[in-house]
């Protein structure tokens, strides 16, 4: 498999498990509350297979690209003041054009087909291709308007109270942190994370390799002085003047040596220079100590993510993120690796899917809570024209961000490759 091919299909991969994960905690938080969920597909909205379970329709999609949830209440002007007159008269025509109800109600087309995506949202109707509208309950039950529309609204997204609606908006912010947290965490306690334990490298036709150290030795002591981290011979070798012959003691596979080092000049100051590297050894973690760790990463990642709206940091933040892009060129890395470096980079980005979505901007999980939260206050729907509006906005702000990055992504990867 080519490095470009390789990248689409481990990018694929990566971007529909995080996004079906993410996807995942809406549709459990949604059935823990009682709430009716239209579709759970892989995939991009378009053709599908798919089957219909408990009044769920689940499935794949021809782009099997990421995934969705479509919970019952939450598309199309569902708060529009015709929706419950316009839903009793479709019902008692069962069928009807978008053009003709459009007419009958003295408004335009598009005005009325926010309606009809409420009410399809409902399932209280269907639209076929040719515009047409078919009703999903029978002609009686236009008799009595307000109890159709109740009917019809029932087990929906709409009558749960604001916290509950807070609550499936944030299952999936909450699903991709804590896989990432335990991902991370199982990681580091099962196969441990790089340290420096003391042991060294010489560095290619240096004193330390010229004096015949191998790799992996432990240096104790230096003229009799012992040390035993990195930083400790470091600071012992700064101690002496470039061309001083001194003492080595160091352990390597359980036995002793000693050896004598003529100092050179370091090639890029003028310091003593011995020619060694730390040799990094991986170290698995405590529970406790992997799961400290893991937390890291996500005040590490809350703190990249700030770096966006940051002037000062906007820069050093592109560089440290990637779009869509770049994921694909880092998972086929990964992938390429090994399974623990690509379930390490499943989990960071899980955990910056998941933060990000936090942000107050819609159509983000955070801004579509915020908005949540005006209503609360308000105690009635914002107008569809001013939700709308904010929503306009809010894709602009980051699409504007996505952009940047998949141009930076492709600067950095594909022309700079």
């Amino acid at each position: 498999m080519s490095v470009g091919l390789s990248a689409v299909f481990w990018g694929v991969i990566t971007l529909s498990v995080l996004v079906l994960l993410h996807e995942g905690g809406h549709f459990l938080a949604a059935r823990a509350f009682g709430i009716r969920v239209r579709e759970f597909m892989v995939g991009l909205p378009g053709p599908k297979i798919s089957w219909n379970r408990k009044g769920t329709l689940y499935g794949v999609t021809a782009i099997p690209l990421g995934g969705y949830v479509k919970v019952v209440g939450m598309e199309g002007d569902q708060h529009n003041p015709l929706i419950e007159p316009v839903l009793a008269y479709i019902t008692a025509k069962q069928t009807i054009s978008l053009d003709d109800l459009a007419t009958r109600f003295n408004t335009d087309a598009n005005h009325m087909y926010t309606i009809i995506v409420a009410l399809k949202d409902l399932q209280a109707v269907t639209l076929d291709k040719e515009g047409i509208i078919h009703a999903s309950f029978p002609q009686d039950d236009a008799e009595d308007p307000d109890r159709l529309f109740e009917t019809a609204r029932a087990d929906s997204y709409l009558t749960i109270p604001t916290w509950k609606r807070i609550a499936i908006l944030l299952a999936g912010i909450i699903f991709n942190i804590v896989a990432a947290l335990i991902v991370f965490t199982i990681v580091l306690a099962g196969w441990g994370t790089l340290q420096d334990v003391g042991l060294i490298d010489p560095v290619a036709d240096s004193p330390a390799a010229q004096a015949g150290i191998p790799e992996g030795a432990r240096i104790t002591n230096i003229e009799g002085v012992g040390v035993s981290s990195f930083d400790e011979l470091t600071t012992q070798i700064q101690t002496y003047q470039i061309g001083d012959s001194i003492s080595l003691n160091y352990e390597f596979e359980g036995h002793a040596h000693e050896v004598t080092v003529q100092l050179a000049r370091h090639p890029d100051s003028e310091t003593p220079f011995l020619g060694v590297s730390p040799h990094f050894v991986n170290v698995p973690l405590s529970v406790g100590e992997a799961l400290k760790m893991s937390f890291s990463f996500l005040w590490l990642t809350v703190g990249g993510i700030i770096g966006f709206f940051t002037p000062g940091n906007f820069s050093e933040s592109i560089n440290n993120s990637a779009s869509v892009v770049g994921i694909a060129v880092y998972a086929a890395e990964a992938a390429r690796a090994g399974a623990i470096e690509y379930a390490g980079l499943i989990a960071a980005i899980s955990l910056s899917l998941g933060l990000m979505n936090l942000l107050p901007i819609p159509p983000l999980d955070g801004g579509k809570i915020v908005l949540e939260i005006i209503e609360k206050i308000r105690k009635k729907p914002l107008p569809m024209s001013v939700s709308l509006g904010i929503s306009a906005i809010g894709f602009l702000l980051l699409f504007t961000l996505m952009g940047y990055l998949i141009f930076h992504d492709i600067s950095r990867f594909i022309i700079g490759s």
